[in-house]
């Protein structure tokens, strides 16, 4: 039976010539030449054919024949093809492949499947979307279909938001897929309905403070105008004056509303009469949050005149000069002894030591050296530079520059983190055979 059945695929694969539908017609030859171009990958070819049968007869030999694809390095000219076939004729030719009545690849099958779907009832996708035996992507597309042509056309706004929040967390794998892979899709579902302030209102309420989603922060920051007019009624409305909504509102999502008219008087207002909350718009100030320098000067001014926070000195001091902050590295060997010489440090913390260590990272390789020339014997600056230097070793062979580091206490220090990290490169071990560490070097190999 297996057999036959091999052979019924095999013939209705190949049984593309004998068409009643005149237009689909194709000859036996330019059907050759077009399999010899898929398998080869000449799709200047095949868009060549396409422009002489019509995307409809290219797409149904490229279908029946599917399995000369090499899908993974072909998948964006086979997109491209058939993006522009009319939807309900690729659903009809469609359906042998998702029946599996012609030879196909996994790969392709689930890929042509997502246009079969795309013209099926939306009851069947309401149906499918819930299947947990269905792929992943299929129940996305079905999920997208009948949230956006069936659902936000006969429903009102809380009913849309309520329904997406209940999808998703009854389909936690729904929501995954979507913020890893088209975060960006809700955005496209809300840009048409009217209410675009009831929206933003809700998701400030319901998700904005959770910092990993990228689903509702899309839409929030996609109706700029409401997301500022609401964010600001939020945080005067505070009465905790500062709960970890309104922080994140301030520190982390106003910078991105500051194009909108009126952001300025905005800011300034809710500033002037929440003083328990003032110390965070400093914060927002600042240049790792807030790109627009004159902006933030401006602002800064006019907080000035009404007050300022106690302790705000260093914060002021940042915006005016426009540092960067943590996201950049030391300007001077003094910054480096600066921050290493600030108490409450754990310079024993692995914590401790990546944060110096992505800042290195971000420091002229001078401003290492020069540190290290005039600071060799503080014990904090060895063990954050001999971190630094383990680091490296990971992924590239010591600069010649890093030389002038020939302190024996220094080397020791690399070696014991390169054996903590297990640091087993080729450059960690030319490394270890250049300062006399074989010992270490052969419990590297052993591992």
């Amino acid at each position: 039976m297996d057999i036959l059945n091999t052979l019924k695929k095999v013939e209705k694969a190949l049984d593309l010539r004998f068409e009643q539908d005149g237009s689909l017609y194709v000859s036996k030859e330019d059907t050759e030449s077009i399999k010899k171009a898929l398998y080869s990958s000449r799709f200047q070819n095949i868009n060549a054919f396409v422009k002489k049968l019509g995307n409809k007869v290219v797409g149904r030999v490229i279908l029946h024949n599917s399995w000369l694809v090499n899908f993974h390095n072909d998948k964006k000219e086979l997109k491209r093809i058939f993006d522009i076939v009319d939807k309900d004729f690729l659903k009809d030719i469609a359906k042998d492949v998702v029946d599996d009545k012609v030879f196909s690849t996994p790969e392709f099958k689930n890929f042509i499947k997502q246009y079969y779907l795309a013209g099926v009832s939306l009851r069947s996708c309401y149906k499918l979307y819930g299947d947990s035996t269905e792929s992943i992507q299929s129940r996305v597309t079905c999920f997208k279909r009948y949230l956006k042509e069936e659902y936000v056309l006969e429903n009102t706004v809380p009913s849309v938001l309520k329904f997406v929040e209940g999808g998703f967390k009854d389909y936690p794998e729904i929501y995954n897929y979507i913020q890893n892979k088209d975060f960006g899709f809700l955005k496209s579902v809300f840009n048409d309905c009217p209410d675009k302030e009831l929206i933003v209102e809700w998701i400030i309420s319901n998700k904005i403070s959770d910092k990993k989603d990228k689903v509702w922060r899309s839409v929030y920051l996609s109706n700029k105008s409401a997301a500022l007019k609401k964010s600001i009624e939020y945080i005067a409305s505070d009465p905790l004056w500062g709960n970890r909504t309104t922080k994140h509102l301030i520190q982390k999502m106003l910078a991105k509303l500051s194009a909108v008219d009126g952001f300025e008087d905005s800011v300034v207002d809710v500033y002037k009469n929440n003083g328990g909350i003032r110390m965070l718009f400093l914060h927002m100030l600042e240049p790792d949050r807030f790109k627009n320098k004159p902006l933030a000067h401006a602002i800064l001014d006019r907080f000035e005149t009404i007050d300022l926070p106690n302790n705000s000195e260093d914060h002021v001091k940042k915006i005016r000069d426009g540092e960067s902050g943590s996201r950049d590295g030391f300007k001077t060997k003094d910054d480096v002894i600066q921050s290493i010489s600030k108490v409450g440090q754990d310079f024993t913390n692995l914590k401790t030591l990546e944060y110096y260590c992505f800042k290195l990272n971000k420091t002229g390789v001078e401003v290492v050296i020069d540190a290290y020339s005039e600071h060799q014997r503080d014990d904090n600056l060895r063990l954050i530079v001999s971190y630094f230097l383990a680091k490296f070793l990971s992924k590239k062979r010591m600069p010649s520059v890093f030389c002038g580091i020939d302190s024996v206490c220094y080397m020791d220090e690399v070696a014991r983190f390169i054996e903590e990290l297990n640091i087993n490169t080729e450059f960690s071990k030319e490394f270890l055979v250049n300062n006399g560490k074989n010992d270490l070097l052969l419990k590297l190999n052993r591992r």
